[in-house]
């Protein structure tokens, strides 16, 4: 064989590893590759264990020792020798996450591309008045006055550059008390200023300092002085100056500065506009800090909230295990602790502490006021903080019970014990959106196009009752959203921001979270959101976020091995996959999948089966080729089942009928042909017949269930089916 011919294929000689029986074979490169063949017959064996190990060993040693040290070592398959494989990355359906920490988003870095993001195009929220917070420069404020004309501010209606219109232009200086007033006013007046504003009217300097020495009343001492910059009317020729003196306010007035409208001489007080050139609310005196990527990620201190340090939940007592049935009274026993082992003391103490507070013992628990609910949960108030708040003397309430417990939790047998009564509950200071309170104060309000022309099933903003929200949302609420949503508002985002140069870095940002989010879609888990936990998906929902990440990574000259990546997948979405499998080769990479599939099979550039059985009959190539050859192949049970000649014949139907003796639906009883007989066919089940034999849900609403209710037979054979999600 040619150097060229070589170096354009996966030469594999002499591959012996596990079952696999001492064969040759060339994998051309740059391919979509096919292996299939019966359960047992050496797929993995030769996908993973050998191609996979020997490309991925062959990678890692190129590193230096010192960062060999740190990466899992791979066993060198059993191979005579194996020339022109390229950096392999495995792909399979095992999810070995088992930290909270990570999501889909996280997985995919769409997280990280998010808190870059985000402080660019969400807006923030002022804490206490919830109106926006922005930088205003000399210019913004210009431009407002030349919008509003000072509406928002009371002022009236009316054009704003009517040369009637005058403004005081002011900024505070806080009084420090090692300064005396006197030694206040004369730093003010070395800088140039020689009026103030005093209880609505402009005074000067020394006019100011002669009412203060002058007054025999003891005066509250000032906080402030509020210095005038200029005095002028907005018209176009004062432009210039009014930009000016707003500079030099915000320089003395440490970034804020008030504009006071002035009417026939006299200054209006009651309602002045406040700017600033900083993350300033005027209207509330509230500063903030600026954004910093960390602060929108839950993975770091800075944005973490701090109570459950990002996890979103924490893990506390759980009441309802404690009293699980609140149906019985407190003397048979509702708090299941107190009865047995030495807790049982406790329940002694309760009977006690009723009879001294006439608490009824007969009554069932859920039927006690919410006073003496509270009692016996809470202890009575103030427990514990000195002797005369302990026990005998006062009660301490189950609450109590478990705090003694949790000071105790250095026993072995105790933390067993609490193990018992403690679950995981969503964080009450951040409800279960894992970021700090300032995160959350950053709100993306919707185009307006979005809103309108947004499609019916897209949940914009997730509610608490399932509806739609439209207002605008935070990145947590972003990250709930539904990812096919979620992509939709990326697009919308980018026809806005198209306006953009092409390096722009918001504009690149945009682009890769898009690619992302359209990956995951494509391959069929638009239904997931961006904050799923990956230790919840399924081996199968697993793989395909993988193969995401790998095609938004955007490698190339890379040999991907895939594990049955349509394993769980509907008809529609397993074209979808084909799809972006091919991108994946389609940029420079050779995609080897195990797979069983009959579209994926018809995709491939090339299949190899394996076989002809399972186990110690298989290991040998029975077929490699294209899709069309495989069809005519004799030798490929593969090749038979997939051009019809060899069919898996179904069994007769144990009959399922309703409760007017029909079939559901009005499916006939006709069976297929190819029918086996069933050798011991039950009679048929009618439907209510016997409620021994269903299994019935009502109203399930887990998840995305919507109110459920369905019976299933027992003893028969059942499918579920649907679209993925």
């Amino acid at each position: 064989m040619s150097k060229s011919s070589a170096r354009s294929a996966i030469r594999l000689r002499g591959v012996r590893h596990n079952n696999l029986k001492n064969f040759d074979l060339d994998l051309p490169l740059n391919q979509l590759i096919v292996v299939t063949g019966l359960s047992g017959s050496g797929k993995s064996s030769l996908a993973f264990d050998t191609l996979f190990a020997e490309g991925q060993r062959r990678y890692i040693e190129t590193f230096s020792p010192y960062a060999r040290q740190f990466l899992e070592r791979m066993d060198k398959p059993q191979v005579d020798s194996i020339e022109g494989i390229p950096p392999a990355i495995a792909i399979e359906q095992r999810n070995s996450v088992r930290t909270t920490r990570s999501t889909v988003g996280t997985m995919t870095e769409i997280c990280d591309y998010m808190k870059l993001l985000w402080p660019r195009v969400a807006q923030l929220h002022c804490r206490q008045c919830r109106n926006p917070v922005r930088k205003d420069p000399p210019q913004k404020v210009w431009d407002t006055l030349q919008e509003s004309g000072m509406r928002n501010a009371g002022c009236g209606a009316g054009d704003p550059t009517n040369p009637q219109r005058e403004f005081l232009i002011t900024f505070d200086v806080p009084l420090s008390e090692r300064l005396s007033l006197d030694e206040s006013l004369s730093l003010v007046a070395k800088q140039g200023y020689q009026r103030l504003l005093r209880d609505g009217k402009i005074v000067r300097l020394d006019e100011f300092a002669d009412r203060a020495t002058g007054s025999t009343l003891p005066a509250p001492r000032l906080q402030s002085l509020t210095v005038v910059q200029d005095w002028l009317k907005t018209t176009p020729a004062t432009r210039a100056r009014f930009i000016e003196a707003c500079e030099q306010a915000y320089h003395f007035g440490k970034g804020k500065l008030s504009l006071f409208p002035v009417k026939a001489a006299k200054v209006e007080t009651t309602r002045p506009s406040r700017f600033s050139n900083r993350l300033h609310c005027a209207e509330c005196d509230m500063e903030y800090q600026e954004p910093s990527p960390a602060l929108f990620s839950f993975n770091h201190p800075v944005g973490a909230c701090p109570t459950c340090r990002g996890f979103g939940r924490t893990i506390s007592i759980d009441y309802d295990l404690a009293l699980p049935d609140r149906s019985k009274t407190l003397s048979q026993g509702v708090v299941k602790p107190w009865q047995t082992g030495q807790s049982a003391d406790c329940q002694r103490d309760m009977l006690k502490m009723c009879r001294r507070f006439a608490v009824p013992t007969d009554v069932p628990f859920n039927q006690l006021s919410r006073k003496w609910q509270d009692l016996v949960i809470d202890g009575e108030p103030d427990y514990g903080k000195d002797k005369d708040h302990e026990w005998p003397r006062a009660w301490y309430g189950i609450k109590g019970y478990f705090r003694w417990l949790e000071s105790k939790a250095y026993k072995m047998h105790v933390r067993v014990l609490l193990s018992r009564y403690r679950a995981y509950t969503p964080c009450h200071a951040c409800r279960g959106m894992r970021f700090q309170p300032d995160a959350l104060l950053y709100r993306l309000k919707l185009p307006e196009e979005t809103t309108s022309n947004a499609p019916q099933d897209a949940t914009w903003k997730t509610t608490g009752d399932g509806g739609v929200g439209q207002g605008p949302f935070t990145l947590a609420e972003f990250y709930q959203l539904p990812i096919r949503c979620a992509l939709q508002l990326i697009e919308r985002l980018e026809v806005k921001s198209r306006s953009r140069r092409n390096n722009d870095p918001l504009a690149l940002v945009l682009t890769e979270v898009h690619s992302r989010l359209t990956y995951l879609a494509e391959v069929g888990l638009g239904y997931l959101t961006l904050d799923r936990p990956t230790r919840s998906l399924s081996g199968g929902e697993t793989e395909r976020v993988s193969l995401t990440t790998c095609l938004g990574t955007r490698l190339v000259n890379t040999l991907f091995v895939l594990d049955e990546p349509s394993v769980g997948l509907h008809s529609r979405d397993t074209e979808r996959l084909i799809r972006v499998v091919e991108q994946l080769r389609n940029a420079g990479n050779t995609v080897l999948v195990v797979e069983h599939e009959a579209s994926v099979m018809r995709a491939a550039d090339q299949i190899v089966d394996l076989g002809p059985g399972h186990g110690a009959t298989g290991g040998q190539i029975v077929f490699q080729g294209s899709f069309a050859e495989i069809l005519k192949c004799p030798s490929s049970l593969t090749g038979q089942y997939l051009s019809g000649r060899k069919q898996i014949q179904i069994p007769l139907r144990r009959p399922v009928l309703d409760l007017a003796g029909r079939y559901p639906h009005a499916v006939a009883r006709a069976q297929p042909d190819n029918a086996l007989a069933l050798n011991d066919t039950p009679a048929p089940l009618r439907l209510g017949s016997d409620p021994g034999r269903w299994l019935r849900l009502a109203g399930a609403t887990l998840h995305n269930l919507k109110n459920v209710s369905v019976a299933i037979p027992l003893g028969r054979f059942v499918c579920v089916t649907g679209v993925s999600g």
